[in-house]
């Protein structure tokens, strides 16, 4: 009788087909990553000019918004540009006058709605974004949480407008 050998052959099971099953997701993930962001591609950058709109800010900060000052992204620490010019007119109230129905303005007292403009490059991303220092998306609407150097808020972009390219 002959006894059965052990040759060190490996068999071929599902572990194995799972194993190179993943490494090859992998693999294409890296690649698709790659080809999407493109490997030292040469991506266009513009300058803009956007308006960030600070609303019912108290009189006594209107020094604090100046023109030159850095303005960064109070959460993730983005550059987000320098101010270029500051303008600033009373708030006015809303509301309704229920006796009569109707709608009522008045000022707002020692209060002042503040419009920032903002100078700050830009790159646009594949899906037609803006994106200021490579990740923070800017677009009409958006709400801004800043920080400058005497004063830190959250204001509204309400215009927008690409000013000259590299």
């Amino acid at each position: 009788m002959t006894a059965n050998k052990q040759t060190g052959k490996h068999k071929f099971n599902v572990v194995d087909a799972i194993i190179i099953v993943l490494i090859l997701a992998i693999v294409a993930v890296g690649a698709f990553i790659f080809v999407r962001k493109g490997i030292g591609g040469s991506e266009e950058t513009f300058d803009i000019e956007y308006v960030l709109e600070f609303r019912n800010v108290r009189d006594e900060f209107l020094g604090n918004f100046k023109v030159g000052a850095k303005v960064l992204d109070s959460s993730k620490k983005y550059q987000l540009g320098e101010i270029i010019s500051v303008t600033s007119e009373p708030t006015t109230f809303t509301g309704t006058n229920t006796i009569e129905g109707k709608l009522v303005y008045h000022d707002y007292p020692e209060h002042s709605d503040i419009s920032v403009t903002v100078k700050a490059k830009v790159t646009i991303s594949d899906e037609n974004r803006y994106m200021i220092d490579n990740g923070y998306r800017i677009s009409v609407g958006s709400l801004v949480y800043v920080r400058m150097p005497d004063y830190i808020g959250a204001a509204y972009c309400t215009n927008f407008k690409i000013t000259e390219g590299k």
